[in-house]
């Protein structure tokens, strides 16, 4: 959901300005796309969705990115680079896609339709200086240059063995030259990539693309939606409450959210727990468990919330002014949960390395420098002209 979001809330933008705008995404998201009055095309099922991401492996740091590779983006690669086939002559089409979506490369570069990659998170950019924090193992900061080189071109080696002969299989049906370069080095827009977070969050570095732009968090409104009165209820209640989100993983990994459940529970919180994963539920009054509720909505009633280090989830709680305890999974999550803890507005909780109870939430709480780092960049944040305008203005500029 988090990576389908942002893109919501730029083709909504964009045609609320006049222009055609056409979702390419898993069905899962079709609804999301009704509701926003934004044409869709399907590149897969809702079954295939939730397959995925009901997969445990789907997360393992070795695992995870072949069964991604395997189920996702390869086959979705072919079923895009089809349905842009009719667009191949357009001049006024420009495509705006991630990562994930390299039907949108190849397209760009076979149809020479213009092309603009939106970075919905630093880790996707590699730097030998600040080197994104991978899930399993990663280098510290200290490390020489030359150990961050070997390790990156193992990253490196890594994806070109799991996505090149995908690649170079489709390319070699289209008559193109096999990539030459690595992954990484292709599957960005050579001529323009946008990342949707602020400097201060994430510091450009020496040796990213001089193509890089960058902008703010896109604040999300697509699911803005109407409370149900029950919880409108149990928001207007006395008393601290903690907002505990799952996001959209479906898999696994709740134990450590009921560890933190029952402690904010022994604190005295109320708590409002956004999950549809029923494993992962509580008989109390003191908590009251929606599947969906708009994230902002409840923020303004939190006085912490508890996630596992999503970037939209994170900025959110950062424009809401509200503490974060991190549990993070699996992807660009343990690097987001770094970057926010540096900031001052987190603590990450590292299951099974350290105990999590009323005493510790009192203390992270009680701090003052948290306080004042939330408020701090609460401030920053709002301050700034919003990312989606920014982003908007980048890609009209260009077209």
């Amino acid at each position: 959901m988090g990576d389908v979001l942002p893109f919501v809330e730029v083709a909504r933008t964009l045609r609320q300005r006049g222009h055609e705008t056409i979702l390419l995404a898993n069905g899962h998201f079709q609804p999301l796309a009704a509701k926003n009055g934004i044409e869709f095309h399907a590149l897969g099922t809702s079954e295939e969705y939730l397959k995925l991401a009901q997969s445990e492996d789907a997360y393992h740091p070795l695992r995870g990115v072949k069964i991604t590779a395997e189920q996702w983006i390869l086959p979705y690669m072919h079923k895009t680079l089809d349905y842009l086939r009719a667009y191949r002559d357009s001049r006024d089409t420009v495509l705006v896609g991630t990562i994930a979506t390299l039907g949108l490369r190849m397209a760009n570069e076979l149809y020479k339709l213009p092309m603009h990659s939106l970075v919905l998170s630093p880790f996707i950019l590699p730097s030998l200086h600040l080197t994104p924090i991978s899930p399993g193992f990663s280098l510290p900061a200290w490390s020489p240059r030359p150990l961050k080189t070997l390790f990156q071109s193992i990253v490196n080696r890594g994806l070109d063995d799991v996505l090149k002969p995908g690649i170079n299989k489709l390319r070699s049906e289209l008559k193109m030259s096999p990539l030459a370069s690595s992954v990484r080095s292709w599957w960005l827009s050579p001529k323009s990539i946008i990342c949707t977070f602020p400097e201060w969050f994430a510091p450009v570095q020496p040796d990213w693309p001089d193509v890089v732009r960058m902008t703010n968090f896109i604040a999300p409104s697509a699911q803005k939606g109407e409370l149900s009165p029950d919880l409108q209820e149990f928001l207007a209640r006395d008393g601290r409450m903690a907002v505990v989100t799952t996001g959209s993983i479906l898999a696994g990994t709740q134990a450590p959210f009921q560890v933190m459940l029952k402690a904010f529970l022994d604190a005295k919180f109320r708590v409002v727990l956004l999950s549809g994963n029923q494993s992962l539920t509580s008989s109390s009054p003191q908590v009251k468990q929606v599947s969906f509720a708009p994230l902002a909505t409840v923020l303004a009633h939190a006085n912490v919330v508890v996630h596992h280090a999503g970037i939209g989830t994170g900025s959110s709680a950062i424009l809401a002014g509200v503490p974060q305890l991190l549990i993070p999974h699996g992807h660009d999550q343990f690097d987001n949960a770094a970057r926010f803890e540096r900031l001052g507005v987190a603590k990450v909780i590292r299951p099974g390395k350290s105990s999590f109870g009323p005493g510790e939430i009192e203390t992270f709480l009680g701090s003052g420098e948290v306080a004042a780092a939330c408020a701090r960049l609460k401030a920053r944040y709002g301050s700034s002209s919003p990312g989606l305008e920014q982003v908007r203005h980048l890609l009209e500029s260009r077209v």
